[in-house]
């Protein structure tokens, strides 16, 4: 009789866990705008003695005729930064990717771009030691719920076309 009733508790809980994490809205992954999630990057790639590197913000009005996304692109030396704004404005994904797989100093400079787009995001400097940007190498996803901006960043994993590492950060709401 206990373990019908273990197993009917453990059913019940999975049940109810399954059905919060289904029911998790994508959100806007910043409250600020591409322009001001820009000028936020310059201030982290100058606290880091790197703001040289970090080129000016192109505004490509339209990612694709029916995208509801703006996107906005910068370079950190060699490493793409890809902003997209949804139709408000807002920051809703931003995606990191360096073409240069094996090459020490690429990693680098992709691993600085990580740090500054995870601050810009506005996670805290534990938050970001916690998000392991090597578990989503190998499983393709981390996250880790922002105390300070009150949803879930994730950063998803994947090799473009077996050339550039991409790393993509979204939010949800739980």
């Amino acid at each position: 009789m206990r373990r019908l009733q273990r197993i009917l508790l453990f059913l019940f809980c999975s049940f109810v866990f399954s059905i919060s994490v289904a029911s998790a809205q994508a959100v806007q992954l910043s409250d600020l705008g591409a322009e001001s999630f820009y000028q936020n990057l310059k201030i982290v790639a100058a606290a880091l003695h790197e703001s040289s590197g970090l080129d000016d913000l192109t505004h490509i009005e339209i990612a694709s005729p029916d995208s509801p996304y703006d996107m906005y692109i910068t370079v950190w030396d060699g490493t793409m930064i890809y902003i997209f704004a949804n139709r408000a404005g807002y920051v809703s994904k931003v995606v990191v990717s360096g073409v240069r797989v094996n090459d020490p100093r690429a990693i680098k400079e992709m691993a600085r771009a990580l740090f500054a787009v995870s601050v810009c995001s506005g996670l805290t400097q534990q938050e970001i030691s916690s998000l392991s940007y090597a578990k989503a190498m190998s499983t393709g996803a981390a996250s880790i719920w922002g105390s300070n901006v009150h949803r879930r960043v994730a950063v998803e994993f994947y090799i473009y076309q077996n050339q550039a590492n991409c790393f993509r950060f979204v939010a949800y709401d739980r």
